[in-house]
């Protein structure tokens, strides 16, 4: 095997790790960049960071949830 080959795979690794981890990242609610960032610096451990994050959910402020007659 080459060094052509191997630039070639360490080129995939890492943008496999960079799409993987901001996509992970993405559906649970956290910024794409963000991970995809770490991913490219931090590769398996940011996939493994973005595997064991909970979902964020959405908690509504009170003032936009609350009827108007209550005011």
């Amino acid at each position: 095997m080459g060094t052509v080959a191997l630039i070639v795979g360490v080129f995939l690794w890492t943008v496999a790790f960079v799409v993987g981890t901001g996509y992970l990242a993405e559906r649970k609610g956290y910024s794409f960049g963000l991970f995809a960032a770490l991913g490219l610096f931090l590769g398996i451990i940011a996939l493994i960071v973005a595997l064991v994050l909970p979902k964020k959910t959405r908690e509504f402020d009170n003032a936009t949830s609350a009827s108007p007659s209550e005011s």
